[in-house]
């Protein structure tokens, strides 16, 4: 899809969890205007695709949406599948421009007994 990247996984595994953070780049939201954003993270297996995370981001609406959210999610629905992880930021009633304004920070892949780094870069 439109503004999608992808992360692939091979062999997901039951301990395996994935890390990263979702937000609005902090120097640039003042750049969106009323509208908002919608951040994605899907999984693509061959049961077909299914939502990891969704928020929308409504910078002005909702200013507690100008921080970035921490995510952490249990792959273990899909241990020992070949998948695909999908990340999607999507602009909702405008076009966005060529600016990365909102997106993922840092997605890894960490077996549960891995230390997660103390700071996560924004």
């Amino acid at each position: 899809g439109r503004g999608a990247k992808g992360l692939a996984t091979r062999r997901a595994g039951l301990d395996k969890r994935l890390r990263t953070t979702a937000g609005v780049h902090p120097d640039l939201w003042q750049s969106l205007g009323p509208f908002p954003l919608r951040l994605e993270i899907a999984i693509q297996s061959p049961r077909g695709s299914e939502i990891l995370f969704r928020q929308e981001f409504d910078v002005f609406g909702k200013p507690e949406t100008r921080l970035w959210k921490d995510i952490d999610a249990d792959l273990s629905s899909w241990a020992g599948e070949d998948v695909m992880i999908v990340f999607r930021a999507e602009a909702l009633g405008w076009e966005p421009g060529a600016k990365e304004i909102a997106g993922f920070s840092e997605p890894r892949i960490l077996q549960t007994n891995e230390r997660l780094d103390a700071a996560i870069l924004r």
